[in-house]
């Protein structure tokens, strides 16, 4: 057995990509702060345009740099109060939240307002 084992850079991208690849962006409600130990968003958004939306996946790694972005877009057809943007792992269901990001401020929204949900990825090599 070894005592240390190196992933290769392709062994990272491929680690970030099917990580995070076929991945669904989400929109809370809730104001309470992230935890690792969440599974689920708290406050879930999913009437008027803001139900989970698959994030299209670009690689922008290079050389040493892994990383990757995330995007989807939203339009909405009704008011809400988005404090929150998810990653899940599926379309629907709980349990499958893999991270969470409180706004800096609350997000209101109407009819036919768009938002794009960015998520910009990196991994750190030491």
């Amino acid at each position: 057995m070894t005592e240390t084992f190196t992933m290769t850079n392709y062994g990272l991208i491929r680690l970030l990509q099917y990580g995070v690849n076929g991945s669904y962006f989400t929109l809370d409600s809730s104001t309470s702060a992230e935890s690792r130990t969440d599974t689920s968003p708290a406050g879930e958004l999913t009437g008027s345009g803001a139900g989970r939306q698959a994030a299209a996946f670009t690689n922008l790694s290079a050389g040493s740099v892994i990383a990757c972005k995330l995007v989807s877009n939203y339009v909405f057809s009704g008011a809400l109060a988005i404090n929150a943007i998810c990653l899940c792992s599926a379309s629907s269901g709980t349990g499958n939240m893999m991270g969470r990001g409180l706004l800096a401020s609350v997000q209101n929204v109407g009819n036919q307002d768009t938002i794009t949900a960015e998520l910009d990825l990196s991994i750190d090599q030491v």
